[in-house]
Order: structure tokens, then sequence, then C-alpha cells
């Protein structure tokens, strides 16, 4: 991500154009690879987030973030406190409700890494 963003001087028409806002997590709208943090950190916890809400439109058939314009969405994702509590469907299995709030938690440090995601995947069956 941050190789592309070098060939553009304004990172936010670069979200506009490569992504969908509902994909972008709280780090990366606020650009925190230019903000000191490790950019590789901030992709993979991107990534996460990603399919996070790729897993919850899935399951809940929704997006998890409601907003019908981009700056809708991408304010509501600046504004997730770290204490999110979407409504569940009923029948929605404990495990997959904690991972997928491990995969959408608003602080990319709180959010789960891949190997513990692949291990939490298996333990829900």
């Amino acid at each position: 991500m941050q190789n592309i963003m070098q060939f553009h001087e304004d990172p936010y028409v670069l979200k506009k154009i490569y992504y969908n806002s509902q994909y972008l997590s709280k780090e990366l709208i606020n650009n925190e690879c230019e903000l000191g943090s490790d950019p590789n950190v901030v992709a993979q916890a991107n990534e996460l987030w990603s399919l996070g809400v790729i897993l919850y439109t899935l399951v809940q058939g929704q997006y998890p973030i409601k907003g019908k314009r981009d700056i809708e969405i991408t304010d509501a994702i600046m504004e997730l406190s770290n204490v999110w509590k979407p409504e569940w469907k009923i029948g929605i299995n404990e495990n997959l409700k904690e991972l997928l709030g491990k995969l959408l938690a608003p602080d990319y440090l709180e959010r789960t890494d891949p190997t513990s995601f692949i291990t939490e995947v298996f333990s829900l069956s």
C-alpha cells in the first residue's frame, strides 16, 4: 500500500480510486504509515479488517458500517469506539462473534494477527 501511495501526492484520492470505503480500516483512513507507524503492521492489520468486513457481511447479510456515501462510511469508521457492539442475528456462534470482533477491532494493535486468525478459524467447528 505504501509503495502505491508514493506515486500519488494525495493519498485520499488513492483510497477513493482503489478502494470501496467499507474495506478501509481506521488506520488507513488516518494514513498511519505517514505518521510513523510500521507500514507492514498497518498493511497487515488493514487486510485483516477487510477480511472481517467480508466475513461479517457473509454472516449478517449487511455491511458492518452503515452509510450511503463514502464520506459517511469513513466518518463512521473513524468514530468507532474500542467497544464496538454490533447487533447479531439470532443463532450466530459465539466463537464466530468473538473472531469477527477481533478482526473488526477499531484499534489495529488490538486486531488479531494472521497466525491467531488461522488457529481461531479451525477452533470454530
